[in-house]
Formats: structure tokens, C-alpha cells, sequence
């Protein structure tokens, strides 16, 4: 446990501990998928709890080409006010902000963009880096060089990696690695068809915590309220992702007319 609490880097970023928020989209920007406070606030509770790095849900680099209502957007109208407020809050209690930025390519929904889903477009990096944004290892490999370039050498840069269809997963990291990548984060369930099921699954104890890491650090708690029912993810793709057994127990959620 005392491992858990002890620094560790990650490229050339230093995290306070080992706890990390993976990336969860909660849901919480409003119907242009632009941020809100409460999206802010939310990150800054976790890390006030213990978290050492959190990383953002999936932000969207063209509005036109959302997943779903709920997910947020970075663009010229972002509040920045807001992303100012979120890693201010973020590093005022040590902690380190991570931001996942994703093209939903085909997969982009129709009904909420008002558009036809478009494969990712090619894009450039500097003077000489032009890149494919695409699922192909053989373009993965470009893409990520392009960007260590791009960023330069002490930007710290993790990828989403994907063990459902990506082959050999090992191979894929150790491309990863030999691009300059710094780590990755490596989702590995088929959540559309397992959703709804009655066996538990998905485990996430900070949808239902914010303050989990908190307790375990102070002795106070040994294991979570978690229930693993599945209630968090059933209602995905709705506004507010939130712990369905516990939201009443949530501080920031105490004022959301649900």
C-alpha cells in the first residue's frame, strides 16, 4: 500500500503518487460539448483526494466529429478561462492534468454533429511532419513520431491503447516506446456488448469515491463502496456520468437536478 503513495515519473513529469484517473468521459460539458465548472471542479476534487494524475475524457479536435452529445470539444470557443481554472485547481494540490484529444473518424454520430461521420484528416506538425491520424500500426508509428517532434523531447506524451482489435498489444507498446512515447493507458473491454449484463464487470471506484485514494492513504478505508453494478456505465452517453447507488453522497452533485 505505502508503494502506492510514493512518487514516480513519467517521462520527464513527476507524479506525486501512483494513483491515476484513467480517462473518463463524465459527461459534464453542455450541449455544444463546450466545459463547464462543474467538469473543472471535478478534477480538482479528485486530485484534492489523493489522485496524482488525472487524465481528461476523450476531447474532441472537430466538433463536427463527436462520439456523442456528451462529449467535449476543444476549439477556438473553448472557455479557456475554464481549462485555466482546472489545472490551477489541479497543481495547487500537486497534481498533474493529462488531456486525451480523439477524432471519432467513422464513428462520428451523425444525429448530434448534423454531418456524415469523415475519416480523420490529414494534418501537419511542423515544417516537415505530416501525418495520417489512423488505427494502422504503420500509421500509428508516423503519427506518434511526428508528434514527439512536434512537442519536442520534455513534452510528456501517453497514448490509448486499445487490446480489443490492436493485434499484439506488446509489439504495439514497444513500437509506441521506440517512437518517444512516454507510457500508455490500455483499455481492454467491449463495453457495448457487455452493457446491461448482470454479471458485474466494470469496476470504478472514483465514479463512486471522488475521495477514495484519500481514504485508503489515511488507513480510514481498505476497499471501495463500488457495487460494480454497471449503473455508471448504463447510463453512458447520458448527461453526468455518476455513481447511481452513491450521487446523493457526491458533494458536486448535490445541487444537479437529476
Amino acid at each position: 500500500m505505502d508503494l502506492l503513495f510514493t512518487p514516480v515519473k513519467l517521462g520527464t513529469c513527476e507524479l506525486k503518487n501512483r494513483i491515476v484517473r484513467s480517462a473518463t468521459n463524465g459527461h459534464l460539458s453542455d450541449e455544444k460539448g463546450q466545459v463547464t465548472p462543474l467538469w473543472a471542479d471535478t478534477l480538482i476534487e479528485l486530485v484534492k483526494n489523493e489522485v496524482g494524475l488525472v487524465i481528461t475524457g476523450h476531447f474532441c479536435v472537430d466538433k463536427m466529429q463527436r462520439a456523442d452529445a456528451g462529449q467535449p470539444v476543444l476549439d477556438e470557443a473553448t472557455d479557456e478561462s475554464l481549462l485555466r481554472r482546472a489545472c490551477d485547481g489541479v497543481h495547487r494540490y500537486g497534481g498533474k492534468l493529462f488531456f486525451q484529444l480523439s477524432h471519432s473518424g467513422i464513428k462520428g454520430v451523425e444525429s448530434v454533429n448534423g454531418a456524415p461521420p469523415k475519416p480523420p484528416p490529414r494534418i501537419s506538425l511542423g515544417k516537415s511532419s505530416t501525418v495520417w491520424l489512423s488505427s494502422l500500426p504503420s500509421r500509428r508509428k508516423s503519427a506518434k513520431r511526428a508528434m514527439r517532434a512536434a512537442c519536442g523531447a520534455d513534452f510528456p506524451m501517453i497514448v490509448k491503447a486499445d487490446s480489443n482489435g490492436c493485434g499484439d498489444l506488446p509489439a504495439l507498446l514497444q513500437l509506441y516506446e521506440c517512437c518517444g512515447v512516454d507510457g500508455a493507458e490500455v483499455s481492454g473491454i467491449d463495453f457495448n456488448r457487455r452493457a446491461g449484463q448482470k454479471t458485474p464487470f466494470y469496476l470504478d471506484a472514483l465514479i463512486c469515491e471522488p475521495d477514495f485514494a484519500a481514504k485508503l492513504k489515511s488507513g480510514a478505508q481498505d476497499g471501495s463502496k463500488c457495487l460494480a453494478c454497471n449503473g455508471c456505465y448504463t447510463i453512458y452517453r447520458k448527461r453526468f456520468v455518476r455513481c447511481v447507488q452513491h450521487q446523493d453522497e457526491i458533494e458536486q452533485f448535490k445541487t444537479i437536478p437529476w
